[in-house]
């Protein structure tokens, strides 16, 4: 399938040296596909810093998918991700150096444009979490061994609400 496009992306890289805010990364785009006659607009970054000695690292992400042929082609979808990650630092003082760390995640996509679950069986959603121990300079300096847990869910709306529906 031959695919046309034309469209423009702007970036903010946070680790530049003439950064505007240090540590944030942040882009800005818009794409039009010529043939299918889809538009993708989108907008996404993350930012880092150090708070008590804890890093704090939130991110987000933004993509809306329309499409104003209803025909063979038309597909519009809306999506929206955030999450954020911490870690603590290395407890140097104590044996093996541990650290702690705690990722979470959310994702909502829509099979049209509206905004949050639906109840019509167009939504999707993801559930991520992280937690875990690292145990540094463990045996000899620089070696280190994680343990962690992870935690998945993903679902459509339409099953949910079943699901739901049946324990009533």
């Amino acid at each position: 399938t031959m695919t046309s496009s034309f469209g423009a992306q702007v970036s903010h890289s946070g680790t530049a040296a003439n950064a505007l805010v240090k540590n944030l990364n942040l882009t800005l785009g818009d794409v039009y596909f010529t043939v299918s006659k889809t538009n993708r607009f989108y907008v996404y970054g993350d930012y880092s810093a150090t708070l008590g000695g804890f890093t704090v690292a939130p991110m987000f992400h933004y993509s809306i998918l329309t499409n104003a042929d209803t025909t063979a082609y038309a597909q519009n979808q809306n999506t929206v991700k955030y999450g954020i990650k911490l870690a603590s630092p290395e407890l140097t003082s104590v044996p093996f150096s541990p650290s702690m760390y705690l990722n979470v995640a959310k994702r909502i996509t829509n099979a049209d444009t509206a905004f949050g679950v639906q109840t019509n069986g167009t939504t999707k959603t993801e559930l991520l979490g992280q937690v875990g121990i690292s145990l540094n300079n463990v045996v000899v300096p620089g070696a280190s061994v994680n343990l962690g847990y992870a935690y998945y869910q993903g679902f459509r709306s339409e099953e949910h609400t079943s699901e739901l529906q049946s324990r009533e």
